[in-house]
């Protein structure tokens, strides 16, 4: 079986799916072909360097974020994070029992929140993708629309680790080893993922660091220049170099 997975802001209870955001852009570039833009939800499918999806999830974690007239921190900027595979939801992976009651609270007595009311009656476990409220198309294209064409970022930033993956030594790193291989793993996803390893289209390789920012606070950035690096009590680069083989 395939798990499926989001980029969810466990802060904000907010997550963004493939499909809507492969919608969207098609829509932006005036295309008939939803799927022209758009990638699997399974892990794999769209963890690479260039894909649209991961760009859009780094643009809401970025402090390069455009409303309108204005410049800023994206909505998720240095949020609590996860790529919440749907089949994530064992002790100590989903959500509090507060944010359930939040979720609840949103919802307003629909479908969904009886739903849920039900699996927590039956002592199920619960994920985040059963709490967290997705961006519509309509919401995504209008991001898009503010923000295109999608601005790349350089760097992620884990200020709880107090860890830094620069994107474009990854990139050297990667043709460097191959210069033919243009399939270059991209490792927010699978540094903040929970749920890997259960289903097919996961990570399939041996790495420790699988899911070891899962719930840090991350933004996405051009410019770190603010930031001690190197230095003891200061910030870290990390290597940030994924391979299945």
């Amino acid at each position: 079986m395939g798990q499926y997975y989001d980029a969810t802001s466990l802060d904000k209870l907010k997550s963004a799916n493939t499909f809507d955001v492969g919608e969207a852009l098609a829509k932006l570039n005036n295309s008939d072909n939803k799927y022209e833009y758009s990638s699997g939800q399974k892990l794999m499918e769209h963890s690479w360097l260039e894909n649209h999806y991961v760009k859009f999830i780094m643009l809401l974690l970025s402090d390069g974020y455009t409303y309108g007239y204005n410049r800023g921190n994206g909505p998720w900027y240095n949020n609590s994070f996860g790529w919440v595979g749907d089949y994530a939801d064992e002790d100590g992976e989903g959500p509090s029992s507060d944010q359930i009651k939040i979720a609840l609270a949103r919802m307003e007595n629909t479908e969904k929140s009886k739903d849920l009311i039900d699996r927590m009656s039956e002592k199920a476990g619960i994920g985040y993708q059963e709490v967290s409220e997705l961006y519509s198309v309509e919401d995504i294209l209008s991001i898009l629309k503010d923000n295109s064409p999608l601005p790349q970022f350089r760097y992620i930033v884990n200020t709880d680790k107090k860890e830094i993956v620069d994107l474009k030594e990854l990139e050297l790193h990667a043709k460097g080893l191959d210069a033919d291989d243009v399939w270059i793993i991209h490792p927010l996803p699978l540094l903040t993922c929970v749920g890997n390893g259960r289903g097919g289209g996961d990570f399939h390789g041996e790495d420790d660091r699988i899911g070891m920012w899962y719930r840090d606070h991350i933004y996405t950035t051009n410019d770190i220049s603010n930031l001690t690096v190197g230095k003891s009590g200061g910030y870290y680069l990390i290597d940030a170099y994924f391979t299945e083989e």
